[in-house]
């Protein structure tokens, strides 16, 4: 994606997620990974599900036994620098996923982050059940501080960073956690909580 055709979103993307998308809607494919196209999230801004489309994106769902049809991995947070709302989607297609950027104004980083296999985040949730495990969601600046102050040596010299806008968490449910930062046109990335 460009920079041109991410600033087309910029006036839509000030809604918020709640809605869920209908069982119909929902696609499985590799391993028993639920995928669900851009038309099913229709909380989703309208120009943010069309580039998706376009670019044969299906958001990759985690597993989640008996619980009615929701949808996750699609995050909205100030990423880049507070007061400007961004989305975050993690786009599966031809077996792998990263996750895309849709920034809300000029402040921005890379707009595609943390591509991995899709196999890589299957693991055993039942024994006679594999379940994918992979999901994104915000950080407040608050908590990364915490994070931060945990990985590091408090009597070290370093001054730590000061956070004043929301990082991404990118994670294997029970396994580890990558977060990252935008910060100066560049993500940082520090350990997850898990």
């Amino acid at each position: 994606m460009n920079r041109i055709t991410h600033q087309i979103v910029l006036a839509s993307l000030m809604c918020a997620c709640s809605a869920a998308p209908n069982g119909d809607e929902r696609i499985r494919s590799g391993g028993e990974i639920i995928r669900l196209p851009p038309a099913a999230l229709s909380d989703l801004p309208a120009p943010v599900r069309i580039l998706l489309a376009e670019e044969s994106c299906l958001v990759p769902q985690p597993w989640s036994p008996g619980v009615p049809p929701q949808y996750t991995n699609i995050v909205r947070g100030e990423f880049a620098v507070r007061g400007q709302y961004d989305w975050a989607v993690l786009c599966s297609r031809g077996g792998k996923s990263s996750v895309h950027l849709f920034w809300g104004g000029p402040s921005r980083c890379s707009d595609s982050l943390a591509e991995s296999d899709d196999a890589l985040f299957l693991q055993a949730v039942t024994p006679n059940e594999i379940g994918y495990s992979r999901v994104i969601s915000r950080v407040s600046p608050d908590d990364l501080a915490q994070r931060y102050g945990r990985q590091h040596n408090p009597s070290s010299s370093a001054t730590p960073p000061k956070f004043d806008h929301d990082a991404l968490n990118d994670a294997f449910l029970e396994k580890a956690s990558t977060t990252y930062y935008c910060s100066d046109t560049s993500w940082h990335k520090f350990l997850g909580s898990d």
